[in-house]
C-alpha cells in the first residue's frame, strides 16, 4: 500500500467516523499535526504505518 492510499483510508475512517482532526488525534493521543500530516501522506514511516494497522485503519 503507498503512502497516498494510506493517507486516503485516514480521511476516510476519520469522516466515517465523524471525526475532526483534532479529535482523531486526542483518541489517540497524538499531535493534531501529524493526522495532518498522514492524510497528506506525510510521515509515513514503518512505525506510523504498524500503528494504524493495529488500530484498524489500514
Amino acid at each position: 500500500m503507498t503512502d497516498r492510499e494510506i493517507a486516503v483510508k485516514i480521511k476516510d475512517y476519520r469522516r466515517k467516523h465523524k471525526l475532526t482532526q483534532e479529535q482523531l488525534a486526542r483518541k489517540f493521543d497524538i499531535p493534531t499535526i501529524t493526522i495532518s500530516r498522514w492524510e497528506r501522506g506525510k510521515n509515513m514511516s514503518p512505525i506510523y504505518k504498524r500503528f494504524l494497522r493495529e488500530q484498524g485503519i489500514i
